[in-house]
């Protein structure tokens, strides 16, 4: 296969438009507001008695970062996009649903535990978003058809959610920090699997995709990468193609046939027909688009500072 890029004037990226309108996003509380009354000077030097009130209005706002956010369309087949605004170490999380068509906030609140999130995923088959804490173990759903949050399961051990992808079957899957485990969420019985780590002396795993029974891993900080097969429960070790320099794996995204294993610069093309990696990209941007919807042959990627279409 040879690599074909070409420069396009528009981003088609479901990543542009969150990051376009995450600007219109405005959550979080009031500016903390004080409000104090004195009484005159007494001329006689002593003290006069307090009669101001002062009002705590919460928590100002001190910066809204997007961790996670993701994409979907509610059962009228309204666009909307769902944003995890980080907190801090006073305030945990808030969620917030944006109607895309009409820029509205239709959806607000605080999770109840947890302030940063990184993974994020769509699922088809119940409707529902799911997220993860990256501070903690907390893996949350939120509802499309009845807008409401719901707390699933804490991972044990202190572990920490990391990257999150979900299977056609509506099968959660996702990497934990420290010990770079694979996990698996089963949302009709709310069980929750953990199948080991792939390669023991990786601290994180950044990147899971999923394809039928076979689900493809890729850690940091060295940037390894693995299949889990899901019928026979093994990991099988994925080497990556000469000219791919060590790096943290950032995401794998499969795209049709091809697999795309992105680093910090560099994109691997893996052939998932003959097994075979076909390209390395250069000077690119982790992650690629989705399909062109009226091409399915191209999708978008970042290289060189600049957007590339890649046939």
């Amino acid at each position: 296969m040879s690599l074909n890029l070409k420069k396009k004037s528009a981003f088609f990226s479901r990543g542009l438009v969150l990051a376009r309108l995450a600007t219109a996003l405005v959550i979080g509380t009031a500016l903390l507001l004080t409000s104090v009354t004195t009484t005159s000077a007494d001329t006689t030097g002593a003290s006069a008695a307090a009669t101001g009130q002062l009002v705590n209005h919460g928590e100002q706002i001190r910066k809204v970062q997007v961790g996670a956010s993701e994409f979907f369309r509610d059962q009228d087949g309204t666009p909307h996009a769902l944003y995890v605004v980080s907190g801090n170490s006073t305030v945990t999380a808030e969620v917030g649903v944006m109607n895309l068509e009409t820029e509205q906030l239709v959806f607000h609140t605080r999770v109840p535990a947890g302030s940063s999130a990184i993974g994020s995923a769509f699922n088809p088959v119940d409707g529902k978003v799911y997220f993860g804490m990256s501070d903690s173990g907390h893996l949350y759903s939120y509802d499309t058809a009845h807008q409401s949050l719901q707390h699933l399961i804490t991972v044990p051990s202190g572990q920490r959610i990391w990257n999150l992808t979900v299977a056609d079957d509506g099968t959660v899957w996702f990497g934990v920090y420290p010990t770079a485990n694979l996990y698996s969420f089963d949302p009709k019985t709310g069980g929750l699997e953990n199948h080991g780590s792939p390669n023991p002396s990786e601290q994180y795993i950044g990147a899971v995709a999923v394809s039928g029974r076979y689900v493809y891993v890729g850690s940091q900080p060295n940037g390894k990468m693995a299949v889990f097969d899901r019928d026979s429960r093994s990991y099988r070790a994925v080497s990556m193609p000469d000219g791919f320099a060590v790096q943290p794996m950032r995401s794998i995204d499969l795209r049709g046939n091809l697999l795309f294993a992105s680093g910090n610069n560099q994109i691997a093309v893996l052939d998932l027909s003959s097994g075979l990696w076909v390209d390395v990209i250069e000077n690119t941007n982790p992650s690629v688009s989705p399909v062109n919807p009226s091409d399915d042959s191209l999708i978008y990627l970042r290289a060189n500072g600049s957007i590339h279409s890649y046939n």
